[in-house]
């Protein structure tokens, strides 16, 4: 069998191997989700066909932090803080990449909305208290 492998082009192999999974799951009449082929040394060889696909992790994102935010009178700093601890805790794909950037931003959205003044600090000459009474 070898022989007749190699003797053929490169992609002879993978073409004979594809053909003989699609018999398998052709022969099996449902649509298997896995295939096993038998194997002349070893234990028999389990191939996944179309494994569906992993269902991605829930994202942890900007609205989920400035809720948290809001609801726990943080500081930008300490949910910070807390994003950084759910990142290592629960894994980095959880988190919204560049949320520190995003919650940043987030908080400049009303900036628009206000005008800001610098007001002279006004400073009173002090009267000694020991000297009125």
């Amino acid at each position: 069998m070898q022989a007749i492998v190699q003797s053929e082009s490169p992609k002879f192999s993978e073409h004979l191997a594809g053909a003989i999974v699609r018999q398998k799951v052709n022969s099996s009449g449902d649509a298997a989700s896995s295939v096993t082929l038998s194997s002349t040394i070893g234990r028999p060889m389990k191939l996944s066909v179309n494994p569906a696909a992993a269902n991605p992790a829930p994202v942890f994102t900007t609205e989920h932090a400035r809720h948290l935010q809001n609801e726990l009178h943080l500081s930008a700093r300490k949910t910070n803080s807390a994003v950084r601890c759910l990142r290592t805790a629960i894994g980095a794909s959880s988190v919204q990449p560049n949320i520190r950037q995003s919650l940043k931003e987030a908080s400049h959205q009303l900036n628009d909305l206000f005008a800001v003044k610098q007001l002279p600090f006004v400073r009173e000459g002090r009267v000694k208290e020991s000297a009125e009474r």
